[in-house]
């Protein structure tokens, strides 16, 4: 039987999912306390600010990625960056969502200092995943060399993340999935 969501944790599912749909700015404290079904002023028994669930989104995702991450390790390099279309294909496919990377990104300029911190790390850190996968799908011959290991992680990074708002806007969540069969043929060498 499964266990009843704390209201902290119906609070972060709600204000993450709040964050991919409309981003940061697109949402108030009093929309997060409808959706949870408690009062407003509830939430700040639970979180500070709306600052502190932002960082918490972040967290969360950052966490969840790395998980996901341990579950790749048994695959070769390649077939790891492969199955990375498969988590942002997921976010386009539920409702038209974003990954909270992309959607905080849209806001960057008006988030606070503390927030767009926290975002730059867990960017950074995705993106030195990405990074070591592909030197090691370049070291297996999965992969040619023709770019550098750190411009072609931005290259992907970007596809992925740019591939969800074209979902988006062509009411495609397919989108994701070609762009990954169209990465795959281009980079392979075989």
């Amino acid at each position: 039987m499964a266990t009843a969501l704390s209201t902290k944790d119906r609070i972060r599912r709600e204000t993450l999912s709040f964050v991919q749909r409309f981003g940061f700015n697109g949402f108030s404290l009093q929309d997060i306390a409808d959706a949870v079904g408690i009062k407003k002023p509830s939430l700040f028994e639970h979180f500070k600010s709306k600052e502190e669930m932002g960082k918490e989104v972040i967290r969360n995702y950052r966490e969840d990625f790395f998980k996901w991450t341990d579950s790749q390790e048994s695959a070769p390099p390649a077939k790891r960056l492969a199955h990375l279309f498969s988590i942002f294909s997921a976010f386009a496919k539920d409702r038209a969502k974003v990954c909270p990377t992309t959607a905080l990104a849209a806001d960057f300029q008006t988030l606070t200092p503390a927030l767009q911190k926290s975002l730059q790390e867990a960017f950074e850190a995705q993106l030195e995943w990405i990074e070591g996968n592909v030197k090691g799908a370049v070291k297996s011959g999965d992969f040619s060399a023709t770019l550098k290991s750190e411009a072609h992680a931005e290259m992907l990074f970007s596809l992925v993340l740019g591939g969800q708002i074209v979902a988006r806007l062509r009411g495609d969540p397919q989108v994701v999935a070609r762009l990954k069969a169209s990465y795959m043929s281009l980079l392979s060498p075989k």
